[in-house]
């Protein structure tokens, strides 16, 4: 995703200046890490091409998601049990991002999406279509997960929080940020 809240004035001349927000997201952390380096390459080459500086200010957003699959099941179940007539996609990669991309890296975590809408979010588009859908299904599914992994003295949580294999642990988390929030300048002005 692109945004430029600063550019030139007309096509015949390099702009002063150029500002830009470019927001890169990908299935893994690892294929995110290469498009970011492959985009911070092409913006050092506009520089160089024109003769100009650039500086790139890389800040790490959200992480994938990577929900829980013992969890995401006891919520399919919730789901076709409540809504029978309903269909259920698993889950596939979503372009968004959330928070929960990163909590599901560290801690078992699912995050369901549900219909009732039309159009694309955070878009003028956007209509919630079946409040039902959008309100209180997600509730009472998600109340229905809760009790599934309470019950039986919390057996099924325990489990998946036995078998749950992090994709980092905290201080790998906190390092990867760390080491994705940088600084650079390149000058070349000729």
């Amino acid at each position: 995703m692109l945004i430029m809240p600063q550019g030139g004035r007309i096509a015949i001349s390099v702009p002063a200046e150029v500002s830009m927000e470019i927001i890169v997201r990908a299935k893994t952390i690892e294929t995110t890490i290469a498009i970011n380096e492959k985009v911070n390459r092409a913006l050092k080459a506009g520089a160089m091409a024109v003769g100009a500086k650039v500086e790139i200010i890389d800040t790490p957003g959200f992480l994938p998601l990577s929900p829980n699959e013992k969890m995401a099941k006891l919520f399919e179940n919730n789901f076709k049990s409540l809504l029978p007539n309903e269909s259920f996609v698993e889950h596939i990669h979503f372009k968004g991002a959330f928070d929960m991309g990163d909590v599901g890296h560290i801690i078992p975590q699912v995050h369901p999406m549900m219909g009732g809408i039309e159009g694309n979010l955070h878009q003028r588009d956007f209509t919630i279509v079946d409040e039902q859908m959008v309100y209180i299904n997600p509730a009472k599914l998600i109340a229905m997960t809760i009790i599934d992994l309470l019950s039986n003295n919390a057996n099924e949580a325990k489990e998946i929080i036995k078998t749950f294999q992090p994709k980092l642990s905290k201080d790998d988390y906190v390092h990867l940020l760390n080491s994705l929030s940088k600084i650079a300048v390149f000058n070349y002005f000729d």
